[in-house]
């Protein structure tokens, strides 16, 4: 949709050859606005269907829970901080000093990768702003009617929960991750 909306525009903007900014906002927060919460429920909804598997075990790595929303980066980092020193204390008991400090790396790894996570998304978790996307509207509705097919820019028309669950996060999982705790 991002991409159509540029050619869209170079399409009308290009041939008049005037100099300017115009900005057009493919998503909105005024109209289907995507709900932070919602991408926490779909998300929940497809790990649960499609769990991260340890590769080494071929077993699921642990039971998803319900996320839960935070209002600031430190509350998430101590959240995660707990989390993991509780999953500790309960592994410790009775491992050797070898063991307990290849879990201690790990457990360091894994918030690390926790924080990294957060961190991509807190312009998107923690930003008040609100779009309008009535250029975009406005540039579609100057398009003939096989235009709109082909160029498909009706923001009111996206499906989230499709899109979070079947392009978002498989997306995630096989450019980000690489296909790491993905099923061979």
């Amino acid at each position: 949709m991002v991409v159509n909306a540029i050619i869209a525009a170079m399409a009308k903007h290009g041939m008049a050859g005037k100099p300017g900014i115009k900005v057009y906002h493919v998503a909105s927060s005024a109209v289907n606005p995507l709900l932070l919460i919602d991408v926490f429920k779909y998300s929940y909804e497809h790990f649960i269907c499609s769990p991260i598997i340890n590769m080494e075990t071929e077993r699921e790595t642990q039971s998803i829970k319900e996320m839960q929303l935070f209002s600031s980066m430190d509350d998430f980092s101590s959240h995660i901080q707990t989390e993991i020193a509780q999953q500790r204390r309960f592994t410790i008991s009775g491992s050797n000093s070898n063991a307990s400090q290849r879990l201690q790396k790990k457990c360091k790894v894994i918030f690390e990768h926790a924080m990294d996570l957060a961190k991509s998304y807190q312009p998107y978790t923690f930003f008040k702003g609100r779009f309008d996307n009535s250029n975009t509207h406005n540039l579609m509705e100057g398009m003939s009617g096989e235009e709109m097919k082909r160029f498909r820019l009706d923001v009111e028309s996206v499906d989230w929960e499709d899109y979070i669950t079947n392009i978002h996060i498989p997306g995630l999982k096989k450019h980000v991750r690489k296909g790491r705790g993905m099923p061979k």
